[in-house]
């Protein structure tokens, strides 16, 4: 006969109930993944090509700065 450790939980499921949890999960988490996906807010994901762009001031070659208060064009 086994001896039972002390403080250990033995939680034991048929491979049915597994099967069953198993396939239950993939279905929730694909169906949360497919309503995240199917909006239209924004129309487009991600950023557009302005949001990436460095701010009108500056040119080619120049980089954003951090001055301490605001963002201007590094050299």
């Amino acid at each position: 006969m086994k001896k039972k450790r002390e403080g250990t939980v033995t939680i034991s499921f048929s491979n049915k109930w597994l099967y069953i949890f198993i396939v239950l999960l993939v279905l929730v988490v694909g169906g949360v993944m497919v309503y995240a996906y199917g909006t239209s807010n924004p129309q487009i994901f991600g950023h557009s090509i302005g949001e990436l762009a460095p701010p009108s001031p500056c040119i080619a070659g120049q980089f954003l700065e951090w001055n301490g208060a605001t963002w201007t064009c590094g050299g």
